[in-house]
């Protein structure tokens, strides 16, 4: 049975100052739902600068992958179709979701000498 994946709110800006103050708002509605037939959870304690592998479990390849800290910074490396060592920052959150194109290898590794734990979720689509 597939669990149903929903991400929903917006992306809103206002300005700070004065009003009007000149300076647009900006709001862009966030709606997206997928079904996904596998789910992986996992948390690492980053006790080394040495990436991290995440382990998939019974997950194939990763449609959405979310990253969390519970403070500090991690780099985090993807494999996909598009290529390999593709690396973005999670600071304290990192949230991908691609349909068309899945992840097939995920690694986190933390600041120098900075021991890190890490949430990691990765979701399969149906």
């Amino acid at each position: 049975m597939a669990d149903a994946l929903t991400i929903a709110g917006s992306l809103t800006t206002i300005p700070s100052y004065g009003s009007p103050s000149g300076v647009p708002s900006m709001e862009t509605p966030i709606a997206i739902k997928m079904q996904l037939s596998q789910t992986q959870t996992s948390k690492y304690v980053l006790l080394s600068d040495v990436p991290q592998v995440v382990a998939f479990g019974g997950v194939a390849s990763a449609n959405v992958l979310m990253v969390s800290t519970l403070y500090g910074h991690v780099v985090v490396t993807v494999t996909s179709n598009d290529g390999a060592s593709q690396s973005f920052p999670a600071d304290p959150m990192a949230l991908i979701v691609s349909r068309s194109v899945p992840f097939t290898a995920v690694s986190i590794t933390r600041d120098t000498g900075v021991d890190t734990t890490v949430e990691v979720f990765l979701g399969q689509k149906a």
